[in-house]
């Protein structure tokens, strides 16, 4: 059975790159790079080829770090997907 077919009432602890960019709604390429741009956090775990991310860590690097969603402000690039993410990280509810 595929990944993508699978219904999980839970988010896993730990998460490959595909999972994380589907719990964050955007692209497999758009996470890599952003993790590329410091946009997100580097795995947290690396086994040679295999990459793995807590998930507490990208939202605590989300929740903690808000001038991630304005990098590249000063030029006008605020990514509107991580400003989204941002806004509704404060959110109450």
């Amino acid at each position: 059975m595929k990944k993508r077919n699978v219904f999980r009432p839970y988010i896993p602890e730990i998460v490959d790159a595909d999972t994380a960019a589907y719990l964050l709604c955007i692209s497999r390429s758009t996470y890599d790079n952003y993790v590329d741009l410091g946009f997100l956090p580097e795995a947290d775990v690396v086994f040679g080829n295999l990459k793995r991310w807590r998930w507490s860590t990208i939202v605590d690097h989300i929740t903690r770090h808000p001038s991630v969603a304005l990098i590249g402000a000063d030029v006008g690039q605020v990514d509107p997907y991580l400003k989204a993410i941002w806004d509704g990280a404060k959110a109450t509810r």
